[in-house]
């Protein structure tokens, strides 16, 4: 049959292009580049076409039909899903070749672009924005322009629950934040990475903050104020930026606090100890001495010392060295360990791999002389399924060197003066008085020095009445003298 620019044939063994019989096959054709369509009542607006090049499409031209398939898509490649309504025009494609290898796009019509992509790339899924300027949106149904379930802008942030430009829970540039209204005491945003080492005064409940210089984690008030734990090459810090007190806690209770101006404080006073007997310190440095509590309402049971001079006479002051001045704790190696570096896991592996045929669906067509016009149609069918298992993989382990610390004993350099415990003790006759310690869990004796002063102020009172008695006593014999010394010179006189 022919029409106005182009022969075309249906039934068997119909002649193909430049007079090709086509053995054996059912044919619809042109021997031409023109396509082939099966139309509606217009001419013109083709329900389904086959073109030339091999390309198909489903609804390519009537306007009133609002979806079309097109096979091999003339512009992008691929399967074209396409929209045309005015409502949402759109248009779906299926692995076009596109400005890269994308396995599904979706194409904003009006623009007439890739708007977004998903690329399946080895094991990795990957959904983005292909246009610059759009978002990734994932909301309610119906709602486009307000809140988003699913929000991730340009700049690469992905937000959870955004409001506008607001995002609850957003990453960007390495940054992970979570919640408008904070993790607590309703703090703009809860945790925040912040890659440049900088410490922002936005209104955020923690920041992890990773610079050249050190890393840094802040912790943010609801007006601003924040405490951080920094740490560089030289030095580590925790600090605060407001005026306020920074307290440390053990089961939930504060022991001690730093006041605003930098004082130590205990934060129930008179309940906490420094050291103990078996715990010292080596040292206590100070630019003035220590006050002890001396307040007579602070004390009951008050008498008379009646330690004095004779208890002073009963002691014995000594020279000494200390057997241990110090301990000096090092690292030494002690022995080595097996450290985790990868832990147990379980693997689907293929234990038998699937078997395959080559099934012909349409044989090769030939011509009269035997050559090859168009090759065979064939397709791979699989015979049997591929076998897997899952499969433990043993936990990866390596040996390391395992230190502990090591404390060692340091002697006595120097002789110091003093008092042995134990004969202060003895000296007391039994007396339970503070002078002295015992600690029977470290088994330790100890000497408060500073309660001798009372002692050596009683024994100088005593030493100071008996100078008195002493000098009353020499300047009545003074008289005394001066008297007699009168009366033998009257006597010489008499004589």
């Amino acid at each position: 049959m022919k029409g106005l620019s182009s022969t075309w044939a249906i039934g068997t063994n119909a002649a193909g292009p430049n007079g090709t019989v086509l053995a054996r096959y059912g044919f619809y054709g042109t021997n031409n580049d023109l396509s082939f369509m099966f139309v509606g009542p217009a001419h013109g607006n083709s329900w389904q076409r086959w073109y030339s090049n091999g390309k198909t499409s489903i609804g390519n031209v009537a306007p009133d039909v609002t979806s079309k398939l097109h096979l091999a898509d003339p512009t992008y490649g691929g399967i074209m899903l396409e929209r045309t309504s005015a409502e949402v025009p759109s248009k779906w494609l299926i692995n076009p070749g596109h400005a890269g290898s994308h396995d599904l796009a979706f194409i904003n019509a009006g623009q007439g672009i890739l708007t977004s992509v998903m690329v399946l790339a080895g094991n990795k899924v990957g959904i983005n924005e292909y246009y610059p300027t759009a978002t990734l949106q994932v909301g309610p149904s119906g709602d486009w322009t307000g809140q988003d379930a699913i929000f991730g802008n340009t700049s690469g942030r992905l937000g959870i629950g955004n409001t506008a430009s607001a995002s609850s829970m957003y990453s960007s540039s390495g940054s992970v934040v979570l919640g408008n209204t904070g993790i607590q005491y309703a703090c703009n945003v809860g945790i925040n990475r912040v890659p440049t080492g900088t410490l922002s005064t936005v209104n955020r409940g923690i920041e992890i903050a990773p610079g050249s210089g050190g890393s840094a984690i802040v912790f943010y008030s609801p007006n601003g104020g924040r405490a951080y734990i920094s740490r560089s090459d030289s030095q580590t810090t925790i600090a605060s930026s407001a005026n306020i007190p920074m307290h440390f806690a053990t089961n939930e209770a504060v022991r001690w606090s730093i006041a605003g101006n930098g004082d130590l404080l205990p934060y129930i006073d008179n309940t906490y100890p420094i050291g103990r007997a078996g715990q010292r310190i080596t040292q206590l440095f100070a630019a003035s001495a220590t006050i002890n509590t001396s307040d007579e309402r602070e004390k009951i049971d008050i008498q008379n010392l009646d330690l004095g001079l004779d208890f002073v006479n009963a002691l014995r002051p000594v020279e000494f060295k200390y057997r241990v001045r110090q301990n000096e704790v090092t690292l030494v190696e002690d022995g080595t360990e097996l450290v985790e570096v990868q832990p147990e896991r379980t693997e689907t592996r293929i234990v038998e791999e699937a078997e395959y045929e080559t099934v012909e669906i349409h044989p090769a067509l030939k011509d009269e002389e035997g050559n090859i016009i168009i090759p065979a149609v064939t397709e791979q069918r699989i015979v049997k399924e591929a076998v897997t298992a899952e499969v433990i993989i043993p936990a990866e382990y390596r040996e390391e060197i395992k230190y502990k610390e090591v404390a060692t004993p340091l002697p006595g350099v120097r002789s110091h003066a003093g008092l042995i415990a134990q004969e202060v003790q003895f000296a007391l006759s039994g007396k339970d008085i503070g002078i002295f310690t015992y600690d029977q869990e470290a088994d330790r004796y100890g000497l408060r020095y500073e309660e001798l002063v009372p002692v050596l102020i009683n024994a100088v009172q005593e030493l100071s009445a008996a100078v008195e008695a002493q000098a009353a006593k020499l300047e009545a014999q003074e008289t005394l003298l001066q008297q007699l010394i009168l009366r033998i010179e009257a006597l010489e006189i008499n004589t």
